[in-house]
């Protein structure tokens, strides 16, 4: 399994590859089919990276969204963009950050 530190080395890469055409194409895609009408749904977004799904599924109307991963950098990434830039919470040993419509 790759350590922490493998993933914090790899944050700002892994980020710019969630932009690639196909991710949106087959990602992003997959995965609203798979979780249908978010509006008013609170979600968990595991390994959630830089919060790029996370970000989409606050669009889509989800109340709450909760991203968790395990890498300091990528929360960092995801903290630094709304609407997670003011609701960032940490826990041991995985950190990450949630946003609500409060």
């Amino acid at each position: 399994m790759p350590s922490r530190q493998t993933y914090d080395d790899i944050a700002e890469p892994y980020r710019d590859s969630k932009h690639l055409p196909f991710r949106h194409a087959i990602e992003r895609f997959t995965g609203f089919q798979l979780l249908g009408d978010l509006r008013g749904k609170a979600v968990l977004d595991p390994a959630s990276g830089d919060g790029i799904y996370a970000r989409q599924f606050k669009r889509a109307g989800a109340s709450v969204v909760t991203g968790v991963d395990v890498s300091q950098e990528m929360i960092a990434l995801a903290e630094a963009e709304p609407p997670f830039r003011d609701d960032f919470l940490a826990q041991k040993p995985f950190t990450g950050f949630t946003a609500s419509n409060s």
